[in-house]
């Protein structure tokens, strides 16, 4: 197992995904949202064999450290994504395929102008009971923090989606960095498993996925453009920055570094302008951080050929 196989790039995946591919077997699928320093799914691992398990955590040192732990544990049936996991379960995962999610300790934002970035509100409720196996789905939750346990318990219940029931937290959950030190200074930890009341959930569909990669074709003067200032560019669907364009020493090729922020979604991509062998110019994107080919993204690459066309350049058909 390399690490790279076992984490899940955006581009190499479909949205949904297909677990049977993705694991090499069928199984059933669980999610653990904000893994840490990875004891939690490790001891899931451990227990579940036959269980399928995506670990999601936004820190880069996290998955650094969880993937490390996956190759020494040679502990197959688990994959890291790094990023959002409000994003996992709207593009990750199928309607009514997910067979457990967990979440412990998150954040809880405990500022009130701080607390719509809470992960557990009724939005991602309302997402979830479309993502739970009818009928076997579950979701298990354990906090050290009261009032956001309670908040979660009220937004869940306002969704009218879910029967919840209160209890003991599970022996993994009390294993972990956080639930060892909230239990050293004697904080009570709550738990709660949340089991959709109904399989009658209309689907939230995921992002949309391009098939064609993103490219432009231009002629003109390549060597001529010495100038660039970062640009924003706000679509309906998300923002679009070009931070800044970088030539090639020695040659007639820009680098120009950029971010798409979509909804859960932000992602950084690299696009290139070049020259070819025929002396038209191509924008495309390549393939450094392997990301997800979103409408978002193609629009990107246009940015960049827009960005061009002001500096005099032409598309081939306009050329001639």
């Amino acid at each position: 197992m390399t690490a790279e196989s076992l984490r899940i790039h955006l581009a190499d995946v479909s949205c949904p995904l297909d677990v049977a591919s993705l694991f090499g077997r069928p199984g059933p699928l669980v999610v653990e949202i904000g893994f840490g320093n990875g004891i939690f799914f490790r001891d899931l691992a451990r227990e579940h064999p036959d269980w399928n398990i995506i670990g999601a955590e936004i820190a880069a040192a996290s998955l650094t450290r969880g993937l490390g732990m996956i190759r020494r544990e040679e502990l197959d049936h688990v994959r890291l994504y790094c990023g959002d996991g409000h994003f996992v379960l709207r593009g990750l995962v199928a309607p009514r395929s997910l067979h457990r999610l967990y979440v412990n300790f998150p954040d809880p934002w405990p500022k009130e102008k701080h607390q719509e970035k809470r992960l557990l509100q009724a939005p991602f409720f309302r997402l979830l009971a479309s993502r739970l196996e009818p009928g076997t789905g579950e979701f298990w939750f354990t906090s050290d923090h009261e009032e956001y346990f309670e908040f979660s318990v009220r937004e869940a219940e306002s969704t009218g989606l879910f029967e919840i029931e209160r209890g003991v937290p599970p022996e993994q959950a009390l294993r972990t960095k956080y639930a060892q030190r909230w239990q050293q200074e004697h904080k009570t930890i709550h738990h709660a498993v949340f089991r959709p009341r109904t399989a009658d959930v209309d689907g939230v569909p995921g992002p949309p996925l391009e098939v064609d990669m993103p490219h432009a074709r231009l002629v003109g003067d390549l060597a001529s453009i010495d100038r660039f200032e970062k640009q924003t560019f706000r679509e309906n669907d998300g923002t679009i920055v070009l931070l800044e364009c970088a030539r090639e020493l020695g040659g007639e090729r820009l680098l120009i570094p950029a971010i798409v922020d979509e909804p859960d979604l932000r992602q950084d991509l690299l696009i290139e302008v070049r020259r070819a062998g025929s002396g038209k110019i191509y924008v495309e994107l390549l393939a450094f951080g392997r990301p997800a080919n979103t409408p978002l993204v193609q629009r990107a690459v246009e940015c960049v050929a827009e960005w061009l066309r002001a500096q005099g350049m032409k598309d081939v058909t306009d050329a001639g």
